[in-house]
């Protein structure tokens, strides 16, 4: 799948710690599988959030799906 233009913007971290959120992972889980710290996790969500223009990680999973959709396939 493409990455829109705003999905561009994301850094790959960003799209990683978003795909990761549309499954349903934790910050604790998604940082075990990122192997990076909670912390680290919740400043790449909040960077998509923010670059993505969205209100919470679940709208940012929702403008983002077709982010989500090329990280998967990756």
């Amino acid at each position: 799948m493409m990455i829109n233009k705003v999905g561009k913007a994301l850094t790959a971290r960003q799209r990683e710690a978003l795909f990761y959120a549309a499954l349903g992972f934790t910050l604790k889980s998604t940082a075990k599988v990122m192997n990076i710290s909670h912390e680290t996790v919740r400043e790449h969500r909040a960077g998509a959030i923010l670059r993505l223009g969205a209100q919470n990680i679940a709208n940012a999973v929702y403008l983002g799906h077709d982010i989500i959709d090329a990280v998967a396939s990756e």
